[in-house]
């Protein structure tokens, strides 16, 4: 075999090894972790269909019965909220641009039905078995200005115990837990980051996603549970890049070293 054969398999291997490196090491980091068709029993999703003189509300969220009552209160409690708070917010908004509107300019005092301001809730069940409930719920709200905002919320229950499961039982009360996820993420994040915006992870702007990450709990409030051995984390627009990136998230492996 000549030397120049033998470098072209030398290369050829190597190049193998990266892409198998990148792409069932790396990438599955931050990409999102395979969610398993969902058991559809023991939800009942609840339809949002309402309207004010400001506002219409869309969408819709799940209730279960395979949870308690208090579960349940907490996940209608959080829509109902915002969809009253919006509504609020959306009528100080119309009568603010009513009573600032330029000479001539045609606004009612009331907006029609296609200028009202919206709020949609977005459900995704990422699991839902005999063991574990888990899912995300997000809430879009627009009341003007250049684009609306979205808030997050992530659910994960306990079915056999009948409790909500939290960060800290997962990482078995270490008291490391955050600064490992803190330093995993940024590393993760600005790889991710630097992929989408196409340069070198050492070129991204860094300010944002060490804030965002710093090892405190409320950075890493928003988890949900694919499956046994996993964790995701979801963090949301403006907290680890500008908004033009949206929101950010890498599954890990439990537990957490």
């Amino acid at each position: 075999m000549s030397n120049s054969r033998k470098i072209l398999i030398i290369i050829a291997l190597v190049l193998a090894v990266s892409l198998y490196a990148y792409f069932f090491l790396y990438h599955k980091a931050f990409a999102p972790a395979q969610i398993q068709e969902v058991n559809k029993e023991n939800i009942k999703m609840v339809t949002v269909n309402s309207n004010s003189d400001y506002s219409i509300a869309t969408g819709e969220y799940p209730q279960f019965n395979n949870a308690g009552a208090d579960f349940n209160k907490k996940i209608s409690n959080i829509v109902e909220s915002a969809i009253n708070e919006h509504s609020k917010i959306s009528e100080e908004s119309w009568n603010a641009r009513f009573e600032t509107k330029a000479p001539g300019e045609d606004i009612s005092k009331i907006p029609n039905k296609e200028d009202r301001f919206s709020i949609d809730v977005s459900t995704l069940i990422i699991r839902n078995d005999s063991n574990v409930i888990s899912f995300k719920m997000d809430i879009y709200e627009f009341s003007g200005g250049a684009h609306g905002n979205t808030g997050t919320y992530t659910f994960n229950y306990d079915v056999k115990n009948q409790k909500e499961i939290n960060l800290l039982e997962i990482g078995k009360r270490d008291t490391q837990l955050l600064q490992k996820l803190s330093n995993k993420s940024r590393v993760l994040i600005r790889e991710d980051l630097a992929r989408r915006s196409e340069i070198k992870p050492e070129e991204v702007d860094t300010e944002m996603l060490n804030s965002g990450t710093t090892p405190e709990a409320d950075n890493f409030s928003l988890f949900t549970l694919p499956e046994d051995g996993k964790i995701t984390f979801h963090f949301t627009a403006y907290q680890v890049a500008p908004y033009v990136f949206g929101p950010s998230e890498i599954t890990l492996d439990l537990p957490i070293k």
